[in-house]
């Protein structure tokens, strides 16, 4: 190809130039050589594939940004659905809590009616945007603590700190309540002692979500979900500017959410 497309280019445009110009014994010449064939059919040929490269890189581009679109819908479809499925999921499991509670300490059901009446009326009407203050989830974990202290009396120990500015913060909603939930669920299963300890802390560009729970005796917390899910909450708020740390052992479980802006 190299070399039958290097001879018809230089026969029309040598003759065309011969023909349409005076005849002068210069313009005659020995161009049909093997020189000239060479240096026609790389420069056409360079040509070629520098106009082939633009138009594999465009399609590249055009595919990887194809491609990064549908794992950004992939992941808001995700993590949607894990909201939409969470608020549901935490409701029901109070209101088991408290139709067992109603049972075994009679006594204790009109203040917890009272306390998760207070946690659902926020937890339901406003934790439905994607971003929430963070003062609002500061003050659901709280509530949420102080609802399942009533509940298992002595048995359970909470530590509860904030510390900074946490007025200027917006964070996904039910960002640390999946860990507590689950930390307490292995709670109510044994007669065990758990000390709980959650901290946060908010400056101008930085935030950390601390949870800790502890035990004299081994326990196990099976919510690997959860925790993939919410990692996937973070990269798709915050892509490039987290950090999730989980550090367990038999009878320890430290999760820290690290936030940058």
């Amino acid at each position: 190809m190299l070399f039958l497309f290097s001879v018809i280019e230089l026969v029309i445009s040598n003759e065309f130039v011969f023909n349409s110009g005076p005849r002068q014994e210069s313009n005659i010449t020995d161009y049909l050589n093997v020189e000239n064939i060479l240096i026609s059919g790389i420069g056409n040929h360079y040509i070629i594939i520098v106009f082939l490269a633009i138009k594999v890189g465009r399609s590249w581009h055009r595919s990887k940004n194809e491609k990064e679109e549908l794992q950004k819908f992939n992941l808001e479809t995700q993590t949607e659905i894990y909201r939409y499925q969470l608020q549901p999921r935490i409701i029901y499991y109070l209101m088991d809590q408290l139709e067992e509670i109603s049972k075994t300490k009679p006594e204790k059901s009109s203040e917890m009616i009272i306390k998760i009446s207070g946690f659902l009326n926020q937890l339901v009407y406003e934790c439905n945007e994607e971003l929430i203050p963070l003062d609002l989830e500061v003050k659901l974990i709280s509530e949420f603590l102080e609802i399942h202290k009533l509940a298992l009396d002595n048995r359970f120990q909470s530590n509860f700190e904030v510390s900074g500015n946490i007025k200027s913060h917006v964070v996904p909603p039910l960002l640390l309540l999946p860990f507590l939930e689950n930390a307490i669920k292995i709670m109510y299963k044994c007669n065990e002692t758990f000390e709980s300890t959650v901290f946060i802390k908010g400056e101008k560009n930085y935030l950390l979500f601390s949870s800790t729970v502890w035990s004299e005796n081994d326990f196990e917390i099976a919510d690997k979900n959860d925790l993939e899910i919410i990692e996937k909450r973070l990269k798709l708020v915050y892509p490039g500017k987290h950090k999730l740390i989980e550090n367990t052992d038999s009878n320890f479980r430290e999760i820290s959410i690290e936030i940058f802006n």
